[in-house]
C-alpha cells in the first residue's frame, strides 16, 4: 500500500466488536451502487445512545447530535480507470457545517481534525486484504471546517486521501486511488462491506445491523459486553459486493462498449494558483469545471485533507452540467494562528460518465521579520548601568577625542 505510515493499534471493546463482525457471511453481488441502489442499506433511528454511560449535562450535546452517527446507506458511486469513490449517507449532517456559517450548537468535536470523536468508518476487503476508510469532520471555530480522510490497513499502516461532504444531501465521500489497494483490478470484488457510526470508541450504529440472535437487540454496548465476556452475540451481516471494472473503457480496452457515452470533463484554474497570506487570514481561489461531452454529466469534487492549522472548503462538491456546460467553483483557504508549513490544496474531480481531472493550489504564510521592540521594551536612561569612577562606558574615548580636537585648534591659532 503505497504511502502508508506505521501506527500502533489499541485493543478496546470496539476492537472485539469489529473482529466479530468480520466473520464470513453470505454476500450478494451488485453492480455499481447509488443512493437509490446502495451496496448497504440500514434502518433509520437505530443509533444507540446507550453507548454513553449516562446522559449528563457534560455529554448532552453528544446525544443531541445522534443523527450524525445514524448510518442509512453506503455505496461505491463512481469508478474511473484510476480511482473509485465511496459514499456514506447519514440521517443528518448539521447544516451549520456549511460555509460560511457558525458551528451548530450540538457540535461534538475535539481540538483538531484527528480527534477520536465524530467519525464514520467503512470496513471492507479487497483481494483478501481488509481496510478501514475513516471519515472525520470537525469545526474548531465559526466558519472553519476541518475534514479528515484516511485509509487504514489491517497491519496498522495508513494513508491520507481526499474527500468531500454535502450537508444538504447528508453524505460524506472518499476519493480512493486504486493504486493503494494491492491486487485491485477489473473483476476483483470489494467484499465484507459494513459501516460503523462512531464517537471515540463508542459504537453508535452498525450498517447493515449486527443483531443479538437471542434478543434481537441493536444495542452495540450490550453486544460489546457479551463479546468481552466471551459470549458469541453477533450475527454477521454485510452489504453487497462491488465488482471493479464498471467505468468508461476507451476503444481498444477489453471493457470497451460502443454504446457508452464518452466523458470529457475539464478543470481550469482562473487567476492565481498560489497566494501568500498572514496567519489568521483567508484566501479565495477559483477554477472552472466544464463538460465537453455530448451528454449531461454529474461531476463530484473532492479536496485533500488539510494540514495542521489550516482549513479549506469548496463552494460546490457536486455539479450537474449539460453538454458544453461550465460552472465556476471557489476554494476558500484559511490559516489559523497555529499554521506553519504551506498548504497544498488538491482538488480532484470524477464524473458519473467516468471522466477525471484535477487542479492544485498553494497557500503560503507571509514571512515576517522579528517585530521591532515596543517603547516599553526599549532601554531607558534609568536602565543603563550606573557611572563608576571611570564614568559611563566609553567615556574615556570621548575625552581623548575632545583633547585631540583642542590640540589641533591651538596649533592652527599659533
Amino acid at each position: 500500500m503505497s504511502g502508508l505510515k506505521p501506527s500502533s493499534a489499541r485493543r478496546t471493546i470496539a476492537t472485539l466488536v469489529t473482529a466479530a463482525l468480520l466473520a464470513v457471511g453470505a454476500l450478494p453481488v451488485a453492480s455499481a451502487g447509488s443512493s437509490s441502489a446502495p451496496e448497504i442499506s440500514d434502518a433509520e433511528n437505530d443509533v444507540s445512545p446507550a453507548s454513553f454511560a449516562a446522559n449528563t449535562p457534560q455529554n448532552a450535546s453528544l446525544f443531541a447530535n445522534l443523527t450524525m452517527y445514524d448510518v442509512l446507506r453506503s455505496w461505491v458511486g463512481i469508478e474511473t480507470a484510476d480511482d473509485f469513490w465511496l459514499f456514506v449517507e447519514v440521517k443528518d449532517l448539521p447544516d451549520g457545517w456549511g460555509v460560511p456559517a457558525d458551528p451548530p450548537d450540538e457540535s461534538p468535536f475535539g481540538s483538531n481534525a484527528t480527534f477520536v470523536g465524530t467519525s464514520i468508518v467503512a470496513n471492507f476487503s479487497v483481494a483478501s486484504q481488509t481496510y478501514r476508510a475513516v471519515f472525520k469532520l470537525h469545526m474548531p471555530e465559526p466558519g472553519s471546517i476541518m475534514d479528515n480522510y484516511t485509509v487504514w490497513r489491517s497491519d496498522g499502516s495508513w494513508a491520507s486521501v481526499s474527500g468531500a461532504y454535502n450537508t444538504s444531501q447528508d453524505w460524506i465521500a472518499m476519493h480512493l486511488p486504486k493504486a493503494m489497494f494491492v491486487g485491485l483490478a477489473d473483476g476483483i470484488h470489494l467484499t465484507n462491506f459494513w459501516v460503523l457510526g462512531r464517537f471515540g470508541n463508542h459504537s453508535m450504529d452498525f450498517a447493515p445491523n449486527a443483531r443479538d440472535p437471542a434478543t434481537g437487540s441493536l444495542d452495540p454496548l450490550a453486544l460489546a459486553k457479551k463479546l468481552a465476556a466471551g459470549q458469541p452475540a453477533v450475527t454477521p451481516s454485510f452489504g453487497s459486493d462491488y465488482v471493479f471494472g464498471q467505468y468508461y473503457h476507451p476503444p481498444g480496452d477489453p471493457g470497451y462498449s460502443p454504446s457508452a457515452l464518452v466523458p470529457a470533463i475539464d478543470l481550469a484554474i482562473v487567476g492565481d494558483e498560489s497566494r501568500m497570506i498572514d496567519a489568521g487570514a483567508a484566501a479565495t481561489f477559483q477554477f472552472e469545471v466544464s463538460n465537453d461531452a455530448s451528454a449531461t454529466d454529474t461531476v463530484f469534487l473532492s479536496l485533500s485533507s488539510a494540514a495542521a492549522g489550516w482549513s479549506h472548503q469548496l463552494s460546490d462538491v457536486e455539479i450537474q452540467l449539460p453538454p458544453e456546460g461550465a460552472k465556476m467553483v471557489f476554494l476558500t483557504v484559511s490559516a489559523a494562528d497555529g499554521a506553519d508549513e504551506p498548504l497544498r490544496s488538491v482538488v480532484q474531480a470524477a464524473s458519473r460518465l467516468g471522466g477525471a481531472d484535477s487542479v492544485a493550489f498553494l497557500t503560503v504564510l507571509q514571512p515576517h521579520d522579528e517585530a521591532p521592540p515596543t517603547d516599553d521594551e526599549l532601554p531607558h536612561y534609568t536602565d543603563l548601568p550606573p557611572a563608576d569612577d571611570k564614568g559611563l562606558p566609553g567615556f574615556e574615548l570621548v575625552l581623548v577625542a575632545l583633547a585631540a580636537l583642542g590640540v589641533a585648534r591651538f596649533r592652527r591659532r599659533n
